[in-house]
């Protein structure tokens, strides 16, 4: 679900519909799986889902249903009506509609995407955990009132960092219980991982106070990941306002995203985008490293389920 003026800066890829929100923006393309509708978003790119309605694309689209919406480039549909479309047409169905290239008539209707899976396998989870049980275990929750060094370690209880205290990350943690940050908190990764990104699990939900900021090592191609394996409809991570910089993956769980976020890339079960939330992909984490494990290949712009 996206909310007023929520923003998308790159490519979208869902399993569930996409928009709700009014002034939505994508700016570059949209590709919804299964029977996905794309509702009242400007699509900077291309558009590909069951129902294109109310929307606007830049580029080509492609729906069983295109709907009162403005196409700029081609459109191919089972139905085309109430639409305008600046190029050519393919269509079965023409109601209503402008066209400023050809048409074409009848065609098969389009075939809608598969759903794409979660691009964390469980082997991978497990490695982790096992990297992190190598630094031994932490009873009970841990809280953190003053800077300090962390990892590999295992948590039993909750992790909470309080306002305006930096964690460094010098290992992958797993967190048994929740992610708790306060305002202004930041979580880094050591100046060792190099060009390599950490990994941080937990199994409960998360809650991220305002102003709060990620960073790798220091390198282009670090980053701090998030692995949260809480189920729907806990809230796997809850953004305060003005979040920066987090990698977030919740295959399970839903994942709230205040006013103003910048977040380098979100795969979950469910996004819900507040007001003006700005979600920013940074192109070239398609081939982010992991110290002391495998590479992970994600479908870095993908939103899995229901956005």
């Amino acid at each position: 679900v996206m909310g007023n003026g929520g923003r998308v800066e790159g490519t979208v890829f869902s399993n569930g519909s996409v928009g709700l929100g009014s002034d939505t923006v994508v700016t570059g393309s949209a590709f919804l799986a299964a029977t996905s509708t794309l509702d009242g978003v400007a699509v900077g790119q291309d558009a590909v889902a069951f129902r294109i309605e109310d929307s606007t694309v830049g580029g080509n689209a492609t729906a069983t249903d295109i709907v009162d919406s403005t196409i700029s480039g081609n459109a191919v549909a089972n139905l085309l009506q109430d639409c305008a479309v600046g190029q050519n047409a393919y269509y079965n169905t023409l109601t209503r509609c402008t066209v400023g290239g050809s048409k074409t008539s009848p065609i098969a209707p389009p075939a809608n995407l598969p759903p794409a899976g979660f691009p964390i396998s469980a082997d991978q989870m497990s490695f982790w955990e096992n990297q992190a049980s190598a630094g031994g275990t932490v009873d009970g929750d841990y809280i953190i009132s003053s800077s300090i060094s962390l990892g590999p370690k295992v948590i039993t209880g909750d992790l909470k960092i309080n306002n305006g205290e930096i964690l460094t990350l010098t290992g992958t943690v797993w967190v048994k219980g929740r992610l708790v940050l306060g305002n202004n908190a930041v979580v880094q990764l050591s100046s060792a991982y190099g060009s390599n990104s950490g990994v941080t699990l937990i199994d409960g939900e998360s809650d991220f106070g305002n102003g709060v900021v990620f960073s790798g090592s220091g390198q282009s191609s670090s980053y701090v990941i998030l692995v949260s394996r809480a189920v729907s409809p806990d809230k796997a991570f809850e953004l305060g306002n003005n979040v920066v910089g987090a990698i977030l993956y919740a295959p399970y769980g839903e994942v709230d995203i205040g006013n103003n976020i910048e977040v380098k890339e979100v795969t979950a079960y469910k996004i819900n985008m507040g007001n003006g939330a700005v979600l920013k992909y940074e192109s070239g984490l398609v081939d982010i490293k992991f110290t002391g494990g495998s590479a992970v290949v994600p479908k870095i712009k993908s939103w899995q389920e229901s956005l």
